[in-house]
């Protein structure tokens, strides 16, 4: 299941992150979603700079964070990014607090 933007935090899980990964990631690859390991790294995926960029910017506004395009290269898998993009939601909600 691809989340929403419409979605609140409580109900995006990492799960939920992964398969929107994995559903950007088989559209630009022409891959099923399913066919993609989520212990696979990213960049041995033939992906390149602009799908990236694109990828970085589609994230940002589907998850209301920021990510900082260098931090790909420390969570390289897609299990890996999926917790990545699921922490850095966590702190704006507690921000305010």
């Amino acid at each position: 299941m691809q989340p929403t933007s419409t979605q609140t935090t409580a109900t995006i899980d990492e799960q939920h992150i992964l398969a929107w990964i994995r559903h950007q990631l088989g559209e630009h690859l022409e891959v099923s979603p399913s066919d993609l390991d989520p212990d696979e790294s990213i960049f041995h995926l033939g992906i390149d700079s602009v799908w990236i960029m694109a990828f970085i910017s589609d994230a940002e506004d589907e998850f209301d964070i920021e990510i900082s395009p260098m931090k790909l290269w420390d969570y390289p898998t897609l299990k890996e990014l999926a917790a990545y993009l699921f922490e850095l939601r966590k702190p704006a909600a507690t921000a305010t607090g």
